[in-house]
């Protein structure tokens, strides 16, 4: 969850109309670019309940990470991440989906342009994928 003061919320640009998913996240990186910074808390602030529907499904999350990869090209090409952070949301909609060759290749993909921060991400963030998803089954 992000909070912002109004006139800062104002002064980044609000959320890009053209993004259905992941705007906060789009404003997050503009903040940040403007010289922004944040604060975070271990304080559970409020509890979010996830619901379902057609612009929450797995194609409209990847798409949109992709699209936000686009949106901010040049500043992920000036710090070599922009093939990471174009193809990454393919691999995990690749997880998502259960379809492990296609996961297994694309992660192939990525790992043959850097393998260091391709073995580095999926370490960091794989165990923790798979542990939530554990609790998620877990609760059903």
């Amino acid at each position: 969850m992000l909070m912002a003061r109004t006139t800062l919320f104002e002064q980044v640009g609000g959320f890009d109309p053209a993004l259905r998913r992941v705007e906060d996240l789009d404003w997050a990186i503009r903040l940040a670019l403007a010289g922004g910074w944040f604060i975070g808390t271990e304080e559970t602030l409020f509890l979010q309940h996830a619901t379902t529907g057609a612009d929450k499904s797995y194609e409209r999350n990847r798409d949109a990470e992709i699209a936000l990869a686009e949106k901010h090209t040049d500043y992920l090409r000036s710090i070599r991440r922009y093939h990471l952070a174009r193809n990454w949301p393919v691999l995990r909609y690749y997880h998502f989906k259960r379809d492990y060759l296609s996961f297994a290749l694309q992660f192939l993909r990525i790992w043959l342009v850097n393998p260091l921060m391709a073995t580095k991400h999926i370490l960091a963030t794989g165990p923790k994928r798979l542990a939530h998803e554990r609790r998620m089954r877990a609760q059903s």
